[in-house]
């Protein structure tokens, strides 16, 4: 296994060296602007907020660094995260809720009662 790991960057640092080589014969000031490039993606809201919030989907192998770190903070919080769930079940005013739930529907029946009485008048 050790071997293996050693074998592989070995064989990293060469592909690097020679791709890095090629590439600077093209474009001599590359690394100049890729670091440009990466300064300017942060400095734009919308363009860095794509790349730190973005989902894992069959395009990307990971998620953003964001996502990863919300996922860390629930895993971590999943204890607190449970325990306010459970207060917030048992402290929630259901009758208040149920009320407006219920004064809803019988807004939408007095809405449609008035409709079909309209309709009768009208053509009938």
């Amino acid at each position: 296994m050790l071997l293996t790991r050693t074998l592989l960057k070995i064989a990293t640092n060469i592909a690097y060296e020679a791709i890095f080589n090629e590439i600077n014969q093209y474009i001599p000031n590359f690394k100049e602007l890729i670091k440009e490039k990466t300064i300017r993606t942060i400095k734009e809201k919308d363009n860095y907020s794509f790349f730190i919030f973005r989902s894992k989907d069959i395009y990307d192998n990971e998620e953003g660094l964001a996502i990863k770190y919300i996922n860390e903070a629930i895993e971590e919080s999943k204890e607190l995260i449970k325990e306010k769930i459970r207060d917030a079940i048992i402290n929630f005013n259901y009758t208040e809720s149920i009320k407006k739930e219920i004064l809803n529907e019988i807004d939408k029946l007095v809405t449609s009662i008035y409709k079909l009485s309209d309709f009768i008048l009208n053509n009938g």
